[in-house]
């Protein structure tokens, strides 16, 4: 009969939100309740939300039945409609690059409320009313039956000491590598420091993503540019060939990190391109190989 929801976006990593929804069913058709389509998610990693009717203590039954969630009723008599309260918290998934859209609504509700913390709002769509009379959370009002979602540029994870020393004994082993052996050449450090430069821009471009998720803190991202980097780097230097791959995956992640900023895409690429610069240092070394036994 009338569905009212409240959403919130919480200050976690992963970003998350906390979706309320106050339902009121009439007990006339049927003790089976069908929860608002919100709670549906597109996938079936759905959490499962729990559901309270109000005047009792005990959760209701909840199962899922083609990709939709129900409830069952308790077979003791109550008012003629009831009242249930559904939660839910779940990951945000529209957040890429330290922007999101949110909420992003299904289904019809008589009004939708949304809160998030006030140096996150970036713009008010068309339809939101929001309130200015709160110190840390802004909250939103809109009784759309389709709103456009609200525009929030989410900061970054907070920073723990524990990922900051590492980043600096990571940067102590980057030095290691560049500077290498005593019996190392002025050319070949340049080499390697040139190759350890190239290589940490496409693992910037990784971090970038990783942080503007929220999966991530900056510090952690500068770990992993570094590992990248070294890894990368040493792969480079071994062929001809394996620059040449290197150097295709310097122009093409972070043009993928900036144009798409999903942190699945950058990961899955970034893999690739060790595999091929690897591949294509050990095909050159075996070719190498054999033309000097035939030799």
């Amino acid at each position: 009969m009338e569905t009212i929801e409240e959403w919130t976006l919480l200050d976690s990593a992963p970003l998350e939100e906390a979706l309320t929804a106050r339902a009121v069913y009439r007990r006339d058709d049927g003790p089976e309740l069908e929860l608002p389509a919100v709670f549906d998610a597109i996938d079936a990693a759905a959490p499962q939300p729990s559901v309270e009717l109000v005047g009792t203590i005990a959760p209701l039954s909840v199962y899922r039945i083609n990709g939709r969630w129900r409830a069952r009723l308790p077979p003791e008599p109550g008012p003629r409609n009831a009242r249930v309260v559904v939660r839910s918290i779940r990951p945000v998934s529209s957040l890429k690059m330290f922007r999101a859209q949110w909420p992003i609504t299904r289904g019809d509700a008589s009004r939708r409320v949304a809160i998030v913390p006030r140096g996150w709002m970036e713009g008010v769509s068309a339809g939101w009313t929001c309130a200015d009379d709160s110190v840390s959370t802004v909250a939103c009002v809109t009784i759309d039956t389709a709103p456009n979602p609200l525009h929030v540029r989410v900061p970054a994870a907070p920073m723990h000491r524990a990922n900051r020393a590492l980043s600096a004994l990571l940067a102590v082993i980057a030095l290691a590598f560049v500077v290498g052996s005593r019996d190392a050449t002025v050319a070949d450090r340049r080499a390697r420091g040139a190759a350890l430069a190239a290589a940490a821009v496409p693992g910037a471009g990784l971090g970038l993503t990783l942080v503007g998720a929220r999966l991530i803190s900056w510090a952690f991202a500068l770990n992993v540019t570094c590992a990248l980097a070294m890894v990368g780097a040493a792969l480079a230097l071994r062929s001809k060939r394996a620059l040449t791959a290197a150097s295709g995956a310097l122009a093409v992640l972070p043009l993928v990190a900036v144009f798409d900023g999903r942190p699945r895409t950058s990961v899955v690429l970034s893999f690739v391109a060790l595999a091929v610069i690897a591949l294509a240092g050990t095909s050159s070394q075996v070719a190498s190989a054999s033309d000097d036994k035939q030799t």
